[in-house]
């Protein structure tokens, strides 16, 4: 921002720091998020489990304010978890399953860092059962306030990054920079910016299952499902949007990311 007149250096300096302030969108060092509360942690330890190759991020213990407008909870996580940093890809999947159920499928495309797809909720339970044998530590899905908790990192805005989804193609695959221009297939993992913890693709690209049922009442066989997908707007990629699957359902567009239970230290 550029200031003329007969104003000083250091007049300058101090306006352009309070315009910095109330525009924190125009820096190119900060996110535009508003502050996290102080008593949201950091994310903590990546680590790689041997069998599937997946990457677990250390999430710690904390508080946080759940879904939007009348809906909005305050959630306590009283036990740190590790989530994974991406979704499963086909090649964590088949080291594990040694399957490839997304063969010859529509909208999908093939190869080591793609999203595992077409795995439906019982696939997903199956996975995690067998990767918890191989590994000697719980695998599960995420409950919805785990996923959001991690997926918020520490903010309170409708993405990680901003309120404003201005700049979602680049922490995102969705409706404008894929589906709209003819690519209409989840895209490799790891391929846009991370959330400030370092989780991927939270954002887009794929929906994923979480353990929670879609109604509030425990009524239905429906579970719900987070994220968003690359053929979806960008509403339906905010931290807070929730949609569902049948638990027989699998697609193109559905799969998981993994949670491992952090062992309490004796």
């Amino acid at each position: 921002m550029e200031y003329r007149g007969t104003l000083t250096m250091l007049v300058t300096a101090v306006v352009a720091a309070f315009a910095l302030a109330a525009n924190p969108q125009e820096s190119t060092t900060q996110p535009a998020t508003k502050p996290a509360a102080t008593t949201q942690p950091s994310a903590r330890t990546p680590s790689t489990d041997k069998t599937s190759g997946i990457t677990f991020i250390e999430v710690k213990p904390g508080a946080f304010t759940m879904g939007e407008g009348k809906d909005t909870r305050r959630v306590t996580i009283d036990k740190g978890y590790a989530l994974a940093s991406t979704v499963v890809t086909q090649k964590q999947w088949k080291a594990v399953m040694g399957t490839e159920p997304w063969k010859g499928k529509i909208s999908t495309q093939e190869g080591d860092a793609y999203p595992a797809t077409w795995v439906n909720f019982d696939d997903v339970q199956a996975f995690c059962k067998k990767l918890s044998a191989a590994s000697g530590q719980t695998i599960r899905l995420p409950t919805e306030a785990e996923w959001e908790y991690a997926c918020r990192a520490g903010t309170k805005t409708k993405y990680y990054f901003g309120d404003s989804p201005a700049k979602l193609g680049d922490h995102a695959w969705f409706l404008d920079n894929a589906y709209a221009r003819k690519e209409g297939y989840p895209h490799e993992v790891a391929k846009k910016k991370p959330n400030p913890w370092g989780f991927f693709d939270m954002h887009g690209n794929t929906w994923e299952w979480t353990s929670d049922p879609w109604s509030s009442d425990q009524k239905g066989s429906e579970k719900a499902i987070r994220g968003g997908a690359f053929f979806g707007n960008a509403g339906s990629c905010a931290v807070t949007y929730r949609s569902f699957s049948a638990p027989g359902s699998t697609s193109y567009h559905l799969t998981f990311r993994p949670v491992r239970e952090i062992e309490a230290t004796k």
